[in-house]
């Protein structure tokens, strides 16, 4: 009876030493995760992105994967974290060259106002110009919120937009009276929090904050090393002396009734003996939406080779790897030759005199100053 009684004790005091442990335990999982989600919940407020780069070999902190054998790395990164957080709102895009320690192409966006672009459809030189815009109008504070995600951009430069989602912010819309013509009214506080469809093509929007927007526009590694690779089997290198033609055509031909044009043959022709004279030892590289036209008015010279076969995003890291430019029209062929710095000469007959493109179009405000006009 006894031994019963004492089994039974026995068996109520191993159940209760279970229960404590399991009890441990359970606190143990409970403070750990709260954590877990206290670090998450400050990193969230500090940053709505999917990731933040924290070292330069691109280490990804997922905002959504924390866990207790992370806690004391992060908690360790996270006061560095804070300290760069009042330099990222001065500067919201800093270079792919940032140091360890320096965010890159993050934004703030639960707070910050918004400036909405309405999509228009338009290609990556279109897209650079309403990003530069809007960086130059609000001094590089608010980055533009597509309607439409804008892929193009992110896939081919180390910045972070903000989401589509945000667009709801915006509300009233406005409109821009010209695309190539600079307008002061556009000021950061009459457009925030407003959706405009924008062209933004002038370089008066952003002279005066280039060089952080030559930081902010860095292109992936990745692309440059596909750039670096295709010039490499192209024969050229980084000691020639490179002049880019960009010969825009397509669609280009096909809308004369609005003002629209391509650079004759007599222009390009022109300008290649204009660097043939002033650099006797340069090659010339030619992108073309047309390689078969190009290739039937340039194949014989010897000095000149076709970049062919490569997405927007190569073609123009490409461009910037060279020395000089010859722009035909066109928006991407503006971004071309601004990315490739050097001495750029553009084809100063266009667009069609009196047309509606005409009546829109400023040409000190939409060619840069330091470029040349030549016919």
């Amino acid at each position: 009876m006894w031994s019963i009684v004492r089994q039974y004790q026995n068996n109520k005091i191993i159940l209760s030493l279970v229960g404590i442990q399991w009890m441990i335990l359970l606190m143990y999982i409970f403070l750990t995760t709260h954590q877990d989600m206290c670090l998450q919940r400050r990193i969230n407020i500090k940053d709505s992105t999917e990731y933040i780069n924290l070292t330069e070999n691109t280490k990804k902190i997922q905002t959504g994967s924390f866990n207790t054998n992370k806690y004391t790395e992060l908690t360790q990164k996270i006061s560095r974290l804070e300290k760069s957080q009042s330099e990222t709102i001065k500067n919201p895009a800093i270079g792919a060259n940032a140091k360890d320690g320096e965010t890159r192409g993050r934004f703030i966006n639960e707070t910050k106002p918004q400036i909405c672009v309405v999509s228009l459809g338009l290609g990556i030189g279109n897209r650079i110009f309403q990003f530069a815009g809007i960086f130059g109008i609000t001094n590089g504070t608010i980055l533009p919120t597509f309607s439409k995600t804008a892929t193009t951009l992110m896939d081919t430069f180390n910045i972070t937009l903000p989401d589509k989602s945000m667009s709801s912010k915006c509300e009233k819309q406005v409109k821009e009276k010209y695309c190539c013509v600079y307008d002061k009214t556009f000021t950061q506080a009459n457009l925030e929090n407003l959706s405009i469809r924008p062209y933004f093509q002038t370089w008066r929007y952003f002279q005066h904050m280039e060089s952080k927007l030559r930081s902010a526009l860095k292109f992936h590694e990745k692309i440059l090393q596909t750039a670096r690779m295709n010039l490499k089997k192209l024969g050229l290198n980084k000691t020639d002396t490179m002049v880019n033609i960009h010969i825009r055509r397509g669609d280009m031909q096909f809308y004369g009734k609005y003002g629209f044009k391509v650079a004759p043959m007599s222009y390009i022709n022109h300008s290649m003996e204009y660097f043939k004279k002033k650099y006797p030892t340069a090659k010339f590289i030619v992108y073309s939406n047309d390689m078969v036209w190009c290739k039937a008015k340039l194949a014989g010279n010897e000095r000149l080779v076709f970049a062919e076969n490569n997405s927007v995003a190569v073609d123009l890291a490409m461009a910037s790897l060279g020395t000089h430019t010859i722009m035909t029209v066109g928006t991407f062929g503006w971004w071309l030759a601004w990315f490739t710095g050097g001495e750029t000469v553009y084809y100063k007959d266009w667009p069609i005199p009196n047309s509606p493109l005409a009546k829109s179009v400023k040409h000190e405000d939409y060619f840069h100053p330091n470029w040349k006009g030549m016919i």
